[in-house]
């Protein structure tokens, strides 16, 4: 559950599958914390959505997909989070391993949904039209144009 103020979002609510991405360092709010949180209110209540909590002691507050950050910025990505965050400059190796496995983790999950969509699609019942993905799938992120670049990378 993420707390605005007084208003939580109920995650056991939502249906499809979660990337709770964080960093422990994360200097611009307590990712780690929150993330714990999710994770503690859907062990505790009944759901439907798979989840992978994923907190990072090193990471700063860009946990996003190496790959991504690369094609932003091609040169200098280090230097420049070096001078933005000063995690990324005490634990610049820590902080890459991180959105590496970020970028890993992230990739895989996106293939098998379209394995999974590709599979649903071809679901055929006689005399009716083609089954459609159901949305089933479902994923809640923050940064909307990073999950279509990472959807038009896998070609779903």
């Amino acid at each position: 559950m993420i707390s605005y103020g007084r208003e939580m979002i109920k995650v056991e609510n939502i249906k499809g599958r979660l990337f709770l991405v964080g960093a422990e360092d994360d200097s611009f709010w307590e990712a780690g914390k929150y993330i714990r949180r999710m994770d503690r209110r859907l062990k505790e209540r009944p759901h439907t959505c798979e989840y992978v909590p994923l907190v990072y002691e090193h990471g700063t507050h860009f946990v996003l997909p190496e790959s991504m950050l690369r094609m932003v910025l091609p040169v200098g990505l280090k230097f420049v989070l070096r001078f933005i965050f000063k995690a990324a400059k005490e634990y610049p190796d820590e902080c890459e391993a991180a959105r590496k496995d970020i970028d890993r983790r992230l990739s895989a999950a996106l293939k098998e949904w379209r394995e999974k969509k590709k599979k649903s699609e071809k679901c055929q019942v006689a005399g009716r039209e083609n089954l459609k993905f159901s949305g089933k799938f479902q994923c809640l992120a923050f940064f909307i144009h990073e999950i279509k670049y990472w959807l038009k990378r896998c070609e779903l």
